[in-house]
């Protein structure tokens, strides 16, 4: 029995402008029915990539397969109408106007768009039912994104692609309108790819996170191995805080740093040396009074700072010990940090570390 074909597939795509590319040598594979959120920083190459899928840029080299159709490659090009895609841009790009039914209904093929209840259903499935008369200027802008969203489902599309549709929003509304949209599309099994700069936004909602840098895709891997498992240094740097320690030595599957010896993750055992760095989340540190260890902890795996600043969230706490040998390290810890600044504290590592190449070395 063989496997389906995926509904997108990115090989050795170059892309760019006439000048170097933007977009070098990327290959991806996405599934049907599949999120994945394409994660990077401004300039990383990530809304390049999601043009040159929709067809509003033509790829250098390399090829685009969509729904098991050559879209773009060597000897192959579909115009952007017929591939079949549907795109939700940042601000939604609603036409003025058109009363939301009209915006609807413009994705959807002339013939049908007086006549399908497709545009009633539609809004239905993004909760804005009895707004059909409406006008884009009396919406709110979460009305505004289902409106957008609901255009570009009208058709049926094959892929999906929603370029940072939430950025826009404050945020307490952006995580509800993300979340009903993720809801829905996981919901018509609608094949997803998002472009964001958001790191809790792809954690949070994706099946797959793509990290793109300088043009390529350096990591396509769950939500949590993107965090937890990095595969470069400047991913670990880019998704969620990270205290960063140079290895002053190392024997067997321990480093020795500012924290005392600190565990190391089996697969990283090759990268520490002498010009290394090992890594941690801030909530692999814990605070623990000068005369208390705790959680199994032995004196070589801790060392005394000073609480120097403290960032409280509400849900959580982020605190500055500055150690004796004058580096810093942030602690995250669940509600309240329960110490205050100037407070000396012994702060200890739970779990191993990642470690790197010294990319200044």
């Amino acid at each position: 029995m063989t496997s389906a074909p995926p509904t997108l597939s990115l090989q050795d795509l170059v892309v760019g402008y006439g000048g170097e590319p933007v977009v070098r040598g990327v290959s991806l594979e996405v599934s049907h029915g599949e999120f994945v959120a394409v994660l990077g920083a401004s300039g990383s190459g990530k809304t390049t990539l999601l043009r040159a899928i929709a067809g509003y840029l033509r790829p250098t080299s390399g090829s685009i397969t969509v729904a098991g159709d050559v879209v773009a490659g060597p000897r192959s090009w579909v115009p952007p109408e017929k591939r079949h895609i549907g795109v939700v841009p940042q601000e939604g790009a609603l036409f003025p106007q058109l009363d939301v039914a009209g915006n609807v209904g413009f994705g959807l093929p002339r013939r049908e768009r007086r006549t399908s209840t497709r545009v009633s259903q539609l809004l239905e499935m993004v909760g804005l039912a009895g707004l059909e008369r409406a006008r884009p200027d009396e919406l709110s802008g979460g009305q505004q994104q289902r409106v957008a969203l609901a255009r570009a489902l009208a058709p049926e599309p094959d892929l999906l692609l929603l370029d940072e549709p939430f950025s826009s929003l404050d945020a307490a509304l952006r995580v509800e309108v993300r979340t009903e949209v993720h809801a829905l599309l996981r919901e018509l099994e609608t094949t997803t790819i998002l472009v964001t700069h958001d790191q809790e936004e792809a954690l949070s909602i994706a099946d797959r996170v793509a990290v793109m840098s300088f043009g390529r895709v350096e990591q396509v891997d769950a939500p949590w191995r993107v965090y937890e498992a990095p595969s470069t240094l400047s991913i670990a740097r880019f998704v969620g805080d990270l205290v960063e320690l140079p290895v002053r030595q190392s024997k067997e599957d321990t480093a020795l740093t500012s924290l005392g010896w600190v565990p190391v993750t089996t697969e990283d055992l090759p990268a520490i040396g002498s010009h290394a760095l090992v890594t941690l989340r801030p909530e692999q540190l814990a605070l623990v009074s000068d005369r208390t260890l705790g959680n199994g902890s032995s004196a070589e795996q801790t060392a005394l700072g000073t609480v120097e600043a403290i960032r409280y969230h509400g849900h959580d706490s982020l605190t500055t010990v500055r150690l004796e040998d004058g580096t810093p390290v942030a602690v995250r810890a669940a509600g309240g940090a329960g110490v205050a600044v100037g407070d000396r504290v012994r702060v200890v590592v739970t779990g191993a570390a990642r470690a790197f190449p010294d990319p200044v070395v």
